[in-house]
């Protein structure tokens, strides 16, 4: 009988001690997670994962096509996820091309050079756009 109590206690004792440790593992884990999300949401580090990833991977690719000379941000809605943002992209020759992701954009979801083709195809058909929009206006006289 005594044998039988001790046995008992020392099962007791056991499963305590493993659901302290799961508590506690869970805990330090969630702990973890929101420390992690404060630092990462805190600052633009550059890295192409985490709160700005997307943003990042983005703009790389863009400074990685010869014709673009510079990048400006325009907007961004920072919320719980990067949802939406605006760029502002200058070409060499001097001009500027705005480009907005929404957060739903197919784009966003590529990468390497399949991010950097489809990213080249837009900055081309937003400058026909400008063109056909810069024509189609009447000129103004800035005197």
């Amino acid at each position: 009988m005594f044998d039988e109590d001790v046995q008992t206690s020392a099962m007791k004792y056991k499963i305590n001690k493993n659901l302290l440790l799961s508590i506690t593992l869970i805990i330090l884990t969630v702990i973890g997670y929101v420390l992690f999300y404060r630092w990462d949401i805190a600052k633009n580090r550059g890295y192409e994962f985490g709160y700005y990833g997307v943003f990042n991977r983005i703009v790389h690719s863009l400074e990685s096509i010869p014709d673009v000379s510079g990048i400006t941000t325009t907007a961004m809605n920072i919320d719980i996820s990067l949802e939406e943002f605006g760029l502002d992209v200058i070409l060499k020759d001097e001009r500027t091309i705005k480009l907005f992701f929404q957060e739903r954009d197919p784009i966003r979801s590529l990468s390497g050079q399949k991010l950097r083709t489809a990213l080249e195809g837009l900055l081309k058909a937003q400058e026909i756009n400008s063109n056909s929009e810069q024509k189609d206006s009447p000129p103004t006289n800035n005197k």
